[in-house]
């Protein structure tokens, strides 16, 4: 990381110079242009890698130890959770944890199959429906 944010600081520096060179009039306008064009180009790429690398030590560092008790808490408060959460998470948070959905709507049976764990069959009243 240190050695890309030193390599747009010399971009940065290269830039500054090329611009007051410019200015002293000690390059013409045609080769300022193309000389600028490429610095540009190079410093933006620079900023996209470093971007993406802060990106991805956030996401390393932000990441969550999920112990027996984290997962206890979250599932005896799983209600206000949910209703918190954006449709985003409650889609994610759905297709983790349920892996099939089977109907049988003229017998109200509606099985559930969640990941990691047996088939759990809920029996509901015609009315639900």
């Amino acid at each position: 990381m240190n050695i890309q944010r030193t390599s747009l600081r010399k971009l940065l520096e290269k830039q500054k110079k090329q611009d007051a060179d410019y200015y002293a009039s000690e390059i013409k306008a045609s080769l300022y242009s193309r000389l600028s064009e490429t610095v540009e180009a190079e410093i933006e790429e620079s900023s996209k890698v470093i971007t993406h690398m802060e990106r991805e030590i956030e996401k390393l560092q932000s990441t969550v130890v999920i112990n027996k008790e984290v997962i206890i808490e979250a599932l005896n408060n799983f209600d206000s959770l949910f209703e918190e959460a954006t449709n985003e998470e409650k889609r994610t948070l759905l297709r983790a944890l349920v892996k099939a959905i089977h109907m049988e709507a003229d017998n109200y049976i509606l099985r559930l199959s969640f990941a990691n764990f047996r088939e759990n069959t809920c029996f509901f009243d015609k009315d639900f429906f």
